[in-house]
C-alpha cells in the first residue's frame, strides 16, 4: 500500500482524532499513516521527535497529509492552506460564541494555533527544507530544535470543540473548489474569504498590542465579509442583505429594531446582526482613514 504524503506540520495543536477530507487528512503523530512513514524513513522519524515547547517539554504536533492518489491540485499551497482555514473556522466562531454567551471559553480563539511550521523534511526524506516568502533554506534534521510558537500553549483538539456540520459542508466545497478546472465564483469567494478570515483571526498583537492592532483585525474581518458579498459592487449594504437572508435561532437576532450605519429616516429598521456589522464597518473606516479613536 502506497504511503500518504506529509505536507505541513502544525506544532501548536494535537488533534485527538483524524480530520478526514477527500484525499487529505489532518492527523496526530500516533496515526497509523504517520507511523508507517516514520517506520520507513528515519529522517522523518527524527523530525517528528524534535518538537518541544519553549521550555523544553516534548510536544506532539499534528500533520497535514495527502493520499498517494490525490489530485495534483490538492498539493498546491493554496489548497493546503484552504483546508487549514476551513478547519480553523469550524472551531473559532463556536469558541467565541461561548465567550459571548457564558463569559469564558477554554477553546482556541485565534488562528495562531493553526500556523504551519516552516521547516519540513524534503520529499526524498533526506534533508530539512524551508521555502517561505522570507527565505529558502536547507539543513540537517539532526540539528533541528523545533518548537511550538512562543506564547502559544499547545492544545489538544477533540471533536467536541468543532462545529462538525459546518466543517463537513466546507470540506465538500473544498473538494469542488480544488478539483474542478473551472470552479464556481461562489467557491472561489468562499475560500478567498476564509483566507482573509484566517488573517483577521490572528492574535492582534503580542505583549505590545495596542488598540490600533485590534483595529487592523477589524478591517480584515470587514474585508472577509465583503469578499463573500461581492457581486461587482461590494460594500456594507451587500453584506447587510446577506445577513438578513440567514436563519437566526436567537430571537434577538431576528427583531428588526435597529438603525445601522447608513440608515435613513423613514426606512425599515434592521436586525441586530446588521447593526453589529454596521458598527464593525464604522470602526474599520475610523481606523483605516486615521480618524480620531477612543477606547469606547
Amino acid at each position: 500500500m502506497a504511503e500518504w504524503l506529509p505536507t505541513f506540520t502544525l506544532p501548536n495543536i494535537n488533534v485527538k482524532e483524524p480530520i478526514e477530507g477527500p484525499g487529505i487528512a489532518l492527523v496526530p503523530a500516533r496515526d497509523a499513516r504517520i507511523k508507517e512513514i516514520t517506520k520507513n524513513h528515519n529522517q522523518f522519524s527524527l523530525y517528528v521527535k524534535r518538537f518541544k515547547n519553549e521550555f523544553g517539554d516534548a510536544i506532539s504536533p499534528s500533520f497535514l497529509i495527502l493520499a498517494p492518489d490525490s489530485p495534483a491540485a490538492y498539493r498546491s499551497t493554496g489548497a493546503l492552506a484552504a483546508f487549514r482555514d476551513a478547519f480553523a473556522m469550524s472551531i473559532l466562531p463556536i469558541s467565541w460564541a461561548h465567550v459571548n454567551r457564558h463569559g469564558f471559553s477554554t477553546g482556541v480563539r485565534y488562528t495562531n494555533w493553526f500556523s504551519f511550521y516552516p521547516w519540513n523534511v524534503d520529499n526524498q526524506y533526506e534533508m530539512l527544507v524551508m521555502s517561505s516568502m522570507a527565505q529558502m533554506a536547507m539543513h540537517d534534521v539532526n540539528m533541528l530544535k523545533a518548537q511550538s510558537t512562543p506564547g502559544i500553549s499547545p492544545v489538544t483538539i477533540d471533536l467536541t470543540v468543532i462545529d462538525e456540520p459546518l466543517l463537513s459542508e466546507m470540506l465538500l466545497r473544498w473538494k469542488t473548489r480544488f478539483t474542478l478546472e473551472s470552479p464556481s465564483k461562489a467557491d472561489i469567494a468562499l475560500f478567498r474569504s476564509l483566507n482573509m478570515a484566517n488573517a483577521a483571526a490572528v492574535v492582534p498583537g503580542n505583549v505590545e498590542a495596542t488598540i490600533f492592532d485590534i483595529g487592523r483585525s477589524v478591517a480584515l474581518w470587514v474585508s472577509a465579509f465583503e469578499i463573500l458579498a461581492h457581486t461587482g459592487a461590494s460594500g456594507y449594504l451587500q453584506v447587510y442583505e446577506l445577513l438578513e437572508k440567514q436563519k437566526w435561532n436567537l430571537t434577538k437576532c431576528n427583531e428588526a429594531k435597529y438603525e445601522p450605519l447608513g440608515h435613513k429616516q423613514n426606512k425599515p429598521l434592521r436586525p441586530l446582526p446588521v447593526w453589529i456589522y454596521g458598527e464593525l464597518t464604522r470602526a474599520r473606516n475610523d481606523f483605516m482613514h486615521g480618524n480620531p479613536i477612543t477606547d469606547d
